[in-house]
């Protein structure tokens, strides 16, 4: 079967570019389904630039609302993929929004600022927060970057600010009520709107 690299979701086109993450969420789709809407998302072989370019022509851009990096994996892991992509759609489609849906670890993941990059190219940023302690953020997402983790997304979230034009928080609903009013807290004092997500 055919790696799914492209798959559409409601009124976006998503781009699937790994499988790999640096966390590994209780509460993750990966766990029980193998990809969404009928898509299988498990990658045999990560997709170059030229193979997201190749399927990208297939579609007709102007008909979604946006373009968004978000797959069975975490998309910053392939940073370079990922923005020679945008440079491919920014080029071709000025007009299309183009999102990122991240955990945030990214700077932590290179050791480097890598916010920079982004800027120009990415609209949206969307990062799930998932928590509203670096404790209970590892204990659910078990990062690779252990209690690292929670303060290297709020950072990110701060530097990546400065490049793009929309940053949003998120979490999934299934931590109920009390929680979500705290990562609430959490975003109001970062000044970034939070996004309460149903799980899938």
């Amino acid at each position: 079967m055919k790696d799914t690299y492209l798959y559409q979701h409601k009124n976006a086109l998503y781009i699937n570019l790994t499988n790999q993450c640096t966390n590994n969420c209780d509460f993750c789709i990966r766990h029980n389904a193998d990809g969404i809407d009928g898509y299988d998302l498990w990658l045999k072989k990560e997709p170059k630039t030229t193979d997201v370019i190749h399927e990208l022509k297939k579609y007709k851009i102007s008909k979604f609302n946006e373009i968004v990096f978000c797959g069975y994996g975490e998309p910053m892991m392939k940073l370079d993929v990922l923005i020679e992509v945008s440079h491919y759609i920014k080029k071709h489609y000025p007009d299309t929004q183009i999102r990122i849906n991240t955990n945030g670890q990214a700077n932590l993941y290179y050791r480097e600022d890598i916010t920079t990059k982004l800027h120009g190219l990415i609209d949206v940023i969307n990062i799930s927060l998932n928590a509203p302690s670096a404790d209970e953020y590892d204990e659910i997402c078990h990062s690779d970057f252990s209690t690292r983790a929670y303060e290297g997304l709020l950072e990110f979230a701060q530097l990546a600010k400065k490049h793009v034009p929309m940053i949003r928080l998120s979490v999934v609903d299934v931590i109920g009520e009390v929680k979500v009013r705290q990562c609430q807290k959490i975003a109001d004092d970062n000044q970034i709107e939070l996004h309460v997500r149903k799980l899938i």
